[in-house]
């Protein structure tokens, strides 16, 4: 019932749907599936000990739609006890059979038989065509062809990128899954994967697939050469990680692919600015974790951002990844989720492990990228007058959203410590930095305009950065950027050692929540009810050991879970 999933999540009585429908599936297979055979074995036994098993086995309504049941419901549920070695194909054909069950169910009893199963006819029927008119709803209402795709094909997956419909953009919340098709592939297989927005083009939707299976397979290798075929799509389709909303906290614990629902609620909250989303992604794929990280999808002011990194194959962050945001942590090996979690609440809470105050403010960010703009302008000295250096970085500063003249200050501070440390020069208090001001900007400063004074104090400013060409140009961004103080020498830098790392020094962490904390489980445990409402626990991923230990966690701490899974 996707089709009545979706519309029911958009109205009030989402409040009181269970969302953990994936886990409800299970159950309620196994149930009837051992059920049905207690059943069919006691009337069976029942039957033979009437001495007429052969006659109301084959020819009453009730033995002929009871074998029917029992047999559909065996071939439907028997096979995913082997999910792991049976086809996929083989296991969904089976779910089809279950229109063979409640067909079947329709006539097991009589209407007359009222209130011993008399009821089935009416109820089954209606369920059936509820059935019947959702899935052709989803098919031709929530289906949508998308005719240019974009692939970007990893050694061990593909990122899809696709323009999708207002219907589709404005369908429930952002996130959620969809079922995309592959004509090309196999015109008769739809397989769930998770959504999350394009950062760059918000009217774009995008999907990472992780080549796990045979028809995973059989899509990267036709991806190995360019193609705009088209593919299908249906959804999208809420999943339980749209309760990320009902918390202001969010601990999001994802485990190989599963990070990508996680991504959505990360751009939400990075849009919003008002939730902290805090993510622990276990990943032994160290193509994807290359991936995400250089694209930045993994960015947070906000909320802390700690990676595991697993797998076997070395991995090594270059630094352009380490520096995106500080709160971005690459760690080797597994986490210990026991400490980790309540670590990262009690860091919140008590405001001693804010995640903002570890990583760059939006002026300090400012100020890193005029300083790497600056690094440019000095490597092109020959090519623009002082007075163009200015004006560019003036315009560069109010795409940023600021004053250039409200960055000098910070910049200045910036530039005189990395001067000493490179050159060895003697600053007094900075005045052997200021000068005077030198012919140009006198000129200048004469034929202004009303601006003349903030001008004369930019070009003031500019007496830094002229004693600083001979070493600014023998600099690279990286190497201005950490303060080192060896006297190295060095050789002309490069576009590609032009990276972001100026604040490392400046917020060097004082809170560590990958590190054991003394006390943060009972400093959770002890928290008000009210406070702890705030704080839910999301897991996306197939590790079935590592979602029971996340649910022991959650029920230890008291705190809301919740888990979205594909496990077909």
């Amino acid at each position: 019932m996707r089709a009545t999933t979706a519309f029911l999540a958009t109205t009030p009585f989402s409040m009181f749907m269970f969302e953990e429908l994936h886990d409800l599936h299970v159950y309620c297979g196994t149930t009837i599936v051992y059920g049905g055979i207690i059943h069919t074995i006691a009337h069976l036994l029942r039957w033979a000990d009437q001495g007429n098993m052969f006659h109301l086995l084959f020819t009453d309504r009730s033995g002929i739609s009871g074998a029917f049941i029992i047999a559909s419901c065996i071939l439907i549920c028997f096979p995913m006890m082997f999910w792991k070695t049976i086809r996929f194909e083989l296991r969904k054909f089976t779910h089809y059979l279950f229109y063979i069950f409640v067909i079947a169910l329709c006539f097991h009893a009589p209407a007359s038989a009222v209130p011993n199963g008399g009821f089935a006819p009416y109820v089954f029927s209606i369920l059936l065509l509820w059935t019947m008119l959702d899935s052709l709803y989803v098919y031709i209402y929530m289906t949508e062809k998308i005719e240019t795709t974009v692939f970007n094909v990893l050694p061990t997956g593909i990122q899809l990128t696709m323009d999708v419909s207002d219907r589709f953009r404005k369908s429930g919340e952002q996130g959620g899954y969809c079922y995309v098709c592959f004509p090309w592939i196999d015109k008769n297989q739809w397989h769930a994967f998770s959504l999350f927005e394009n950062p760059v083009n918000p009217r774009q939707r995008q999907i990472f697939m992780q080549k796990t299976g045979d028809w995973t397979t059989a899509v990267h290798e036709s991806l190995t050469r360019n193609t705009n075929r088209p593919i299908w799509v249906q959804g999208p389709f809420p999943s339980p990680y749209s309760n990320s909303i009902e918390y202001d906290n969010q601990l999001l614990v994802a485990s190989g692919i599963g990070i990508t629902p996680a991504l959505s609620v990360i751009r939400r909250a990075h849009q919003e600015g008002a939730r902290r989303p805090n993510l622990v992604w276990m990943v032994r794929d160290p193509h994807m974790l290359e991936f995400f990280m250089q694209e930045s999808y993994l960015e947070s002011g906000r909320g802390w951002t700690l990676v595991y990194y697993t797998g076997k194959q070395p991995f090594v962050a270059n630094e352009n990844m380490e520096n995106q945001n500080s709160n971005i942590c690459v760690i080797h090996g597994r986490p210990e989720l026991e400490s980790v979690i309540p670590a990262i609440i009690q860091g919140i809470e008590t405001g001693k492990g804010l995640p903002e105050q570890h990583g760059p403010s939006k002026k300090q960010q400012a100020v890193v990228e005029l300083a790497e703009e600056l690094v440019r302008l000095e490597m092109k000295s020959g090519e623009l007058s002082s007075q163009e250096k200015i004006a560019h970085l003036t315009r560069h500063a109010r795409k940023l959203g600021f004053l250039f003249t409200d960055l000098v200050s910070a910049l200045e501070d910036v530039l005189v410590d990395e001067h000493r440390h490179r050159s060895n020069l003697v600053v007094d208090d900075g005045n052997a930095c200021m000068g005077a001001i030198d012919e140009e900007a006198a000129t200048v400063a004469t034929t202004a305009s009303s601006q003349d004074a903030s001008v004369c104090r930019i070009y003031r400013q500019d007496s830094i950065l002229k004693q600083l060409p001979s070493t600014a140009s023998r600099l690279s961004s990286r190497d201005l950027m950490k303060g080192s103080k060896k006297k190295n020498k060095y050789a002309p830098p490069t576009e590609k050692d032009l990276t972001t790392g100026l604040l490392k020094k400046r917020t060097d962490p004082l809170f560590t929540p990958w590190e054991s904390q003394e006390g943060s489980s009972e400093f959770v445990k002890q928290m008000p009810e009210i406070e702890k409402e705030r704080w839910g626990i999301l897991y996306c991923g197939g590790a079935k050991i590592l979602e029971s230990k996340l649910a022991h966690i959650a029920e230890d701490l008291d705190l809301d879970f919740h888990t979205e899974s594909f496990a077909w």
